[in-house]
């Protein structure tokens, strides 16, 4: 009976770890407040992220440092700056397409 109850506390303990540690993760990895203030860095990427209290709607916009920056996904500005990314990198996606990397050949290569 004794192993019974150690082994039902350690199942406990164990679940409330988990569960505490996934709420953790999820409060620290998410948005819970938006900017409309157009940044002064360049904007690289963007996420979206819905709603799912204690994170808001927004727009992640990365930097070239990998800085994340939390932005209202109504404003202007914002559908502008996620058009313009997503065109840089149609155009990348294409060049790269038409101009696939050529193997060099070394000495050891026969040509």
């Amino acid at each position: 009976m004794s192993s019974m109850k150690t082994m039902l506390s350690a199942v406990l303990l164990i679940t409330f770890i988990v569960s505490v540690t996934c709420d953790f993760g999820k409060l620290v990895s998410c948005c819970n407040r938006v900017s409309s203030a157009k940044p002064k860095v360049a904007l690289v990427d963007f996420l979206i992220q819905k709603e799912d209290l204690p994170c808001v709607e927004a727009i992640l916009f990365i930097t070239n440092e990998g800085k994340i920056l939390c932005s209202r996904p109504n404003i202007p500005w914002v559908r502008q700056k996620m058009k313009e990314i997503i065109a840089k990198k149609n155009t990348t996606a294409n060049v790269t397409e038409k101009n696939p990397p050529r193997e060099e050949k070394t000495n050891n290569q026969v040509a």
